[in-house]
């Protein structure tokens, strides 16, 4: 499973946030709003730990100029082989003392936080899978939920 934004379609291997519902890490917070239902909450959760991968993609692609384009060139096997070795080099440099070049509080202005979800596209060859990730989706944002009342309970 991996996670993507509204811009892909419904399938049953790309976990995306909620359509019609509001997930901007930058707008909530700015007015310090409180997510008001299940489907707000997952969708900033889900946006947040987007947020922190696309960094993570702009500290790699900063560091080592072959991700910041020209990936293209080989084939999808050799990008997820040079991807993971990439990945080993930079924790094997932060594990043996290398200055950390990742940093910020969520608050970049990352293509997440410019992403524009008001194109539409044509979703209806992708609609026959994508049944079992909303009801992971569903589940995921019920728990979330669940555990989100608990918390503010107690606070």
């Amino acid at each position: 499973m991996s996670l993507g934004d509204a811009g892909y379609g419904p399938s049953e291997f790309v976990l995306t946030p909620y359509r019609g519902t509001r997930y901007h890490l930058k707008e909530v917070r700015q007015a310090d709003q409180k997510p008001e239902n299940s489907r707000e909450l997952f969708n900033l959760r889900h946006s947040s730990l987007r947020n922190v991968i696309e960094r993570i993609f702009g500290v790699l692609k900063r560091q080592w100029q072959i991700l910041a384009g020209k990936g293209a060139e080989y084939s999808v096997e050799t990008q997820v082989d040079l991807f993971c070795a990439l990945i080993g080099l930079y924790n094997f440099g932060k594990q043996n003392g290398e200055e950390d070049t990742f940093s910020g509080d969520g608050d970049s202005n990352s293509s997440v936080d410019n992403f524009d979800d008001s194109q539409e596209f044509d979703l209806s060859p992708l609609k026959a899978g994508n049944k079992w990730m909303e009801a992971k989706r569903d589940e995921i944002a019920k728990r979330m939920w669940d555990d989100y009342l608990l918390y503010i309970q107690k606070a």
